[in-house]
């Protein structure tokens, strides 16, 4: 399974915005970056020679869900900044936590791919778990926090590994409060029961399992990401309280 999260990469003329991720200096010619989705985004942003302030810190700049982060001082006469933004927090700033088993108490499951063990997933994907099921069992939040993206309208399966057939896949994206985020990937179409900006409990049901995208069967494909330094997505390891 795949599904990649793409880096937002643009060359913005100041004021200017990138997706819900945008810039504007003050009277001050402070530079500010303002998050306006419902989102943790981490940015980066490079200015041109000579054009950053003394207190511009380098690295990654975490900005939460409707926040207004400080970036820096930028020189008198420089009018264009690169920036690059990706969903998720930075991985050192993720806090360690134990997860609720992602398959409905009372339901069989078969663990078929996790870490440590053999597995197609890619490098990005190395700790995510894999829980054979069959369609329509019940799937719920891990871990609480605000659903972020809701994709359930597919009713494609297909075998070949494609970024089209990758794409047909149904998918369940929910964000931490440290910014962690979980992918519930493969969903039965039309099967989410709640909606983006939802804030959910870990144990509440939110989708069912489905056969959708590529897959070799029915299955929920569970994966939690960070960003690594170059805003790349890193797939964590994840502790199950228990197994049913």
């Amino acid at each position: 399974m795949l599904h990649l999260i793409l880096t937002l990469a643009v060359q913005l003329t100041i004021p200017g915005c990138a997706d819900d991720v945008c810039l504007d200096r003050d009277s001050e010619h402070v530079l500010w970056l303002h998050n306006r989705s419902i989102e943790m985004r981490t940015a980066v942003v490079n200015f041109a020679p000579r054009c950053a302030g003394e207190d511009v810190l380098p690295g990654l700049l975490p900005a939460p869900a409707g926040a207004r982060v400080r970036v820096g001082s930028i020189r008198v006469g420089c009018e264009t900044v690169s920036l690059h933004h990706n969903r998720g927090a930075p991985i050192d700033q993720v806090q360690q936590s134990t997860y609720q088993l992602p398959i409905a108490r009372g339901y069989r499951y078969t663990i078929t791919q996790a870490s440590g063990k053999r597995t197609s997933h890619a490098r990005w994907e190395a700790n995510a778990t894999d829980f054979a099921a069959q369609i329509g069992t019940p799937i719920v939040a891990a871990r609480t926090g605000t659903v972020i993206e809701v994709r359930d309208t597919s009713t494609t399966r297909c075998r070949r590994p494609t970024r089209q057939c990758f794409d047909q896949a149904n998918i369940l994206v929910i964000q931490h409060d440290d910014g962690s985020v979980a992918y519930y990937v493969h969903l039965a179409p039309n099967s989410s029961r709640v909606s983006r900006g939802d804030v959910v409990r870990a144990g509440t049901v939110i989708a069912s399992v489905g056969n959708t995208g590529y897959t070799t069967g029915p299955h929920l494909h569970f994966d939690v990401v960070a960003l690594g330094p170059r805003l790349q997505r890193v797939s964590l390891p994840v502790d199950f309280a228990e197994e049913h």
